[in-house]
């Protein structure tokens, strides 16, 4: 994180406190982060992150008008959420939970089944608009705690707690968690779930103790994080790619290497060290053309025997049937499923679609 976006993160902190003294109560371990847009401008929104039982939980501070002696606070609730939203989908989040937690509802007992936003979880990632997430949950929220003889239709801006299943992150990471969302990517550093998908350098040639060591200093998400990402993905590309083309390993087309990504079988933030190191097996070629995105959501996988296997879920979507029946229907996996077999048995117990 650089100087100038810590010192953003330090001004919003003593600002939303002079503006909202009940907010370093209400969160509890209040982190004080303003959300900056993708081009790192701050938005008027902050929140908060904590951890909860087994999730991190988010909160999201309340939006309100001026009033006397107090300025407005939080004006761009609705568009930072969005954000958030967004960014936990490329973090590949799943929202376990969503309630109101206003100071309101606290002091009523309002149990949480009638402060419930959503009707179950939600994996983001597979969300088709964000935005159409964020107004449901607003109009979920805005008859909560509203006064019987109300006449307005009820506030949609309320403090709200998301209850959030992050892959890689546990409870106890709830502020890393935190700075990575507040910021644009390229200032967070990448986020587990696009480890993979990071582009390697032109003039890296790394060795093994390179890569070794490029592994090892992955968990850490800043600048020398991504660069030791960048080493690892160009040792990666170098063992997958001997020529200036190669073959999908999915779909078995033939494609100049720039157009091929070096993909992890099996997740890599849920892989074990050995497993990180077991190149010559945990990675295959994925084309950008549609093998990598199907294969990353889950629509597609390959089988014990070799068979690359179509969700029933690909049904939904017009584009990617049409490209999974023209491309990949009846395909075989392009390397022997030796050494193979254990990382796509972890892919279909964890990323497929359809029940395994």
């Amino acid at each position: 994180m650089t100087p100038a976006v810590a010192q953003l993160f330090r001004g919003a902190r003593h600002d939303i406190i002079d503006a909202h003294p009940a907010s370093e109560a209400e969160a509890g371990h209040y982190y004080g982060m303003q959300v900056l847009d993708a081009a790192g401008r701050p938005l008027n929104a902050t929140f908060s992150a904590e951890p909860e039982a087994g999730w991190v939980a988010l909160i999201m501070e309340s939006r309100s008008g001026r009033a006397a002696g107090r300025p407005g606070r939080n004006a761009d609730y609705n568009p930072a959420l969005t954000v958030l939203l967004e960014r936990l989908a490329r973090l590949d989040a799943t929202l376990a939970d969503a309630l109101v937690d206003s100071r309101k509802t606290q002091a009523l007992g309002i149990p949480e089944a009638e402060r419930r936003l959503i009707t179950g979880p939600v994996r983001l990632a597979l969300v088709p608009d964000m935005e159409a997430l964020r107004v449901r949950m607003g109009t979920a929220q805005a008859k909560i705690a509203q006064e019987p003889d109300a006449t307005k239709g009820g506030n949609s801006t309320k403090r709200i707690r998301l209850r959030l299943d992050v892959p890689g992150y546990g409870p106890g990471q709830a502020q890393q968690v935190a700075g990575i969302l507040s910021v644009p990517l390229q200032e967070a550093g990448a986020p587990r779930v696009l480890l993979d998908r990071l582009e390697p350098a032109d003039d890296e040639s790394p060795t093994e103790d390179n890569f070794a060591a490029a592994v090892a200093a992955l968990d850490a998400l800043d600048k020398a994080g991504r660069r030791a990402l960048r080493v690892e993905q160009s040792y990666l590309r170098k063992a997958l790619f001997a020529g200036p083309t190669a073959l999908c390993d999915l779909c078995g087309r033939i494609f100049e290497v720039e157009f091929l990504v070096a993909a992890h079988i099996k997740k890599r933030a849920d892989c074990d060290d050995q497993e990180k190191r077991d190149v010559a097996h945990v990675v295959m070629s994925a084309c950008r053309f549609g093998c990598d995105e199907l294969y990353e959501r889950g629509y597609i996988t390959v089988g014990d025997d070799g068979q690359v296997i179509l969700s029933h879920a690909i049904e939904a979507s017009e584009h990617a049937r049409a490209y999974a029946v023209r491309h990949l229907k009846g395909k075989s996996f392009g390397r022997p499923m030796t050494g193979r077999a254990s990382y796509f048995t972890w892919h279909r117990a964890n990323k497929f679609l359809d029940p395994v």
